[in-house]
């Protein structure tokens, strides 16, 4: 009994050294210790050696990849003759539902530290994907892949569990030699994935914290018709969504965005921990260029009683509108939801407000190409 008991102890030591595991909110990092190198050390009587491993990298105990290294000697004549050999041949293969983030030339791509890892990325579930390929014939040395020799980098994976996705990175160091034993290694020094599915993972991150966001902005949020503010998010973020009127804009996600039209704006931040709204500003445009040149004031829109509580007036004084022209009036919450909608015919009308909630709202008023917008709030 006390031998089998100093038998497991011993074993429990051993793993311990081997795979050290830890989680720091969401990412469950692994370091392997020592690193763990998968070698190619002779070739057979068929000049041909090739050598398998499947790995878990998730720790769910089920592999997700296979690498496969080979080496093999280059025939040529008659009769066949050695003309040359591939020093090393490193390639993996996706199991179980996983892939391969791609990068040039469709190869698995060798990312740097903080490199983002999410959906947005191409991932490929080809079998055999050559990280890395070394050979030498009648003294030229070709090589192919995007792992160099010899140097560390990170590999890009997405796994399936359950239905759901998953991202993962793995350090790696790939490495092929033209003359000794090895003629192939392939070392994995890491690996960590994100617990939470669909959240994306930067390579080399052990742990994450929720992000924070706030906006700041270049100059005025009013100005004419063919200016611009420059929006920036700052925060803990590494992705960014830029929204109007609470819908997202097509494009933008940049740390920073140039509004140009009026509506009410407004940035959510992702990173390996979740994904956080800003605050929001309202850009008004309250006046435009005439062909010459000239400012042209359109801030004819009056709204009263403002604050207001039952009902709100909104008039046009402007002549550049006619009473039989078209309009629409759209009021905003600071949400950028549309609480209330009516096209008229008039340069005023009124509007029903006792069923709103408290605070501030927009008022979009629009005729045509023309539009203006205005502040109000609602107290109870």
């Amino acid at each position: 009994m006390k031998l089998q008991l100093q038998t497991k102890l011993l074993a429990f030591i051993i793993m311990t050294m081997l795979f050290s595991t830890s989680a720091n909110a969401q990412i469950a990092y692994t370091d392997i210790n020592p690193d763990t190198s998968i070698i190619r050390t002779r070739l057979n009587q068929r000049g041909h050696y090739s050598i398998e491993q499947s790995r878990d990298f998730n720790n769910d105990g089920i592999p997700d990849l296979k690498f496969t290294l080979i080496t093999s000697i280059i025939t040529g004549g008659f009769p066949p003759q050695n003309t040359g050999y591939t020093a090393g041949t490193i390639r993996a293969t996706p199991l179980n539902g996983s892939a391969i983030l791609t990068g040039s030339l469709g190869f698995p791509a060798k990312m740097n530290l903080n490199a983002i890892i999410s959906a947005n990325a191409n991932w490929s579930t080809v079998t055999n994907q050559l990280l890395f390929e070394k050979k030498l014939a009648n003294g030229n040395t070709t090589n192919s892949g995007n792992w160099n020799t010899g140097t560390d980098g990170f590999l890009g994976l997405k796994v399936i569990v359950g239905g759901q996705t998953h991202y993962c990175w793995i350090q790696l160091n790939a490495a092929a030699f033209t003359s000794g034993a090895n003629a192939a290694i392939l070392t994995i020094k890491d690996y960590a994935y994100n617990s939470v599915p669909n959240q994306p993972i930067l390579a080399g991150e052990t742990s994450c914290t929720t992000p924070t966001v706030y906006l700041t902005q270049s100059g005025s949020l009013s100005f004419c018709n063919g200016d611009s503010v420059t929006l920036t998010a700052n925060g803990t973020g590494y992705q960014y969504q830029w929204k109007k009127n609470n819908v997202n804009i097509a494009g933008a996600t940049a740390k920073t965005y140039a509004a140009k039209t009026a509506g009410i704006y407004k940035c959510k931040v992702t990173n390996s921990c979740g994904s956080k709204g800003s605050g929001t500003r309202t850009v008004t445009v309250p006046c435009r260029m005439s062909n010459e040149n000239m400012v042209e004031t359109l801030e004819q829109l009056s709204v009263y009683p403002n604050p207001a509580t039952n009902y709100v007036t909104i008039k046009f004084t402007s002549d550049t509108y006619e009473n039989d022209e078209q309009s629409e009036i759209q009021i905003l919450n600071l949400f950028g939801q549309i609480v209330y909608s009516e096209k008229i015919n008039a340069v005023q009308t009124h509007v029903d407000v006792s069923s709103f909630a408290s605070g501030m709202y927009v008022i979009r008023w629009s005729s045509g190409e023309n539009f203006e917008t205005k502040t109000f709030s609602v107290t109870k």
